[in-house]
């Protein structure tokens, strides 16, 4: 009885791992346009379609790419990627490339890459990864960010 039991919990613990571990690799994002130039994500951002965005991965002892794949984002910003296989112990980022919005295309600092886990030897068993999103400034802030300005930084002032 005792041998049963061991085998149904092995097979209860074991079996379903394949089911959601490992490859291929869903990596997911958004990009934003910072209608304010706050440097983060406010009410005011707008989502930019048909951005170019970049996954590359790098080898930690020789810096080649070891893999690298471009995606453009849909009408709500958001771009998708499917990465066959495991890269270990690659550096992964996703990094802006372009946009095609006129007014919103410089890159906005610490939030232009985002970083990716592509592999199963991390104790990771979900093979779909949100990332942080990634944004671009406005080339001027839009009126409304004074308004926004008081609520965020009250304290400053």
């Amino acid at each position: 009885m005792a041998m049963a039991r061991l085998i149904l919990l092995f097979a209860l613990c074991v079996a379903p791992a394949p089911l959601v571990y490992g490859q291929p690799f869903h990596i997911q994002g958004r990009v934003y346009c910072d209608t304010c130039r706050f440097g983060f994500e406010t009410e005011a951002i707008t989502h930019i379609e048909a951005a170019t965005v970049e996954l590359q991965c790098i080898n930690r002892t020789n810096l080649q790419v070891m893999y690298s794949a471009k995606a453009k984002t849909d009408s709500k910003g958001t771009y998708d990627f499917v990465v066959e296989k495991d890269q270990q112990d690659q550096m992964c980022n996703c990094n802006l490339v372009h946009s095609p919005e006129e007014e919103c295309r410089e890159e906005s600092p610490g939030r232009n890459k985002a970083t990716a886990l592509l592999t199963a030897d991390n104790g990771v068993v979900n093979k779909f990864h949100k990332v942080n999103s990634m944004g671009f400034f406005k080339k001027q802030a839009l009126p409304i960010c004074k308004t926004l300005r008081a609520k965020y930084f009250a304290s400053e002032e």
